[in-house]
């Protein structure tokens, strides 16, 4: 027959290894769900990036149409001055 410590700290064995493998699956399970936080993370900071990038792009475009309109006014104010200036003489 075994002796009773024997089997009690076999048991015991038995139930730290499970307590130690647990533990460890619990730290590998943890380390993928930060892994996968930071991928998340800087997903989302392109994404922030590329919709700034956008509103710049439509903001620059739109001080292009200014500046060719008020290049185009510019222009037409110069005409009607040189019409003007030439009716004067």
């Amino acid at each position: 027959m075994v002796p009773r410590k024997f089997l009690v700290g076999i048991l015991m064995l038995s139930c730290s290894e499970k307590l130690d493998f647990k533990l460890l699956e619990v730290r590998e399970s943890e380390s993928k769900t930060h892994t996968q936080a930071e991928i998340l993370k800087k997903s989302l900071d392109e994404n922030g990036l590329e919709l700034r990038v956008r509103a710049s792009n439509e903001a620059e475009s739109a001080c292009e149409q200014r500046l060719s309109a008020a290049k185009a006014e510019i222009e037409e104010f110069m005409q009607t001055t040189t019409l003007i200036m030439d009716m004067l003489h």
